[in-house]
């Protein structure tokens, strides 16, 4: 079922896709994902059986070139995989992303709770807070961040800023 969906998704792009291998971005641009796919299910018998019948797929040839081109962000899935809530696991990779340019960021509370990582438009600030606290907590207690900080903007408009935290390094004996 989910290579059916990815077979059926187009990503379009307007002066968004960046081209790694000539450092151009291109103009607009719509990619498939996944080319082709074929899945056996093993009813077949030995005497009918075709010379490759194993279930494959083909990703798309655009995508392919990029992925060679070296433009691809590497992620720690073990981290990713350690962390036990989903928010924690959404938050780490939005935020995964945004550290590899910069090493803090403020964001509207709002916005990095509702549509970055998908709580309930619903809430109110305190409610969003509370809700964020333990992804926060789990992402801080795994040394990815540092203890995050709210500011009041105006009523009812707050910000949250996330800093990634810093490697230590243990200096050498003398």
């Amino acid at each position: 079922e989910s290579l059916h969906r990815w077979k059926g998704v187009s990503v379009h792009y307007w002066n968004a896709w960046r081209d790694h291998a000539s450092g151009s971005w291109t103009d607009t641009e719509a990619i498939g994902v996944i080319d082709y796919f074929r899945l056996t299910d093993g009813r077949r018998t030995q005497a009918t059986q075709q010379r490759d019948s194993r279930s494959k797929f083909v990703w798309n040839r655009e995508l392919v070139k990029s992925f060679q081109s070296g433009y691809l962000k590497p992620l720690d899935f073990g981290l990713y995989r350690s962390l036990k809530r989903p928010a924690a696991r959404r938050a780490y990779r939005f935020l995964d992303k945004r550290f590899h340019h910069r090493p803090d960021w403020e964001f509207d509370l709002q916005t990095f709770a509702c549509e970055k990582l998908g709580f309930s438009r619903n809430y109110d600030t305190g409610q969003l807070k509370a809700r964020l606290h333990p992804a926060m907590s789990e992402l801080e207690k795994v040394g990815f961040i540092q203890p995050v900080e709210y500011k009041k903007v105006r009523r009812k408009q707050w910000t949250i800023a996330i800093a990634k935290q810093q490697v230590k390094v243990k200096s050498l004996p003398p």
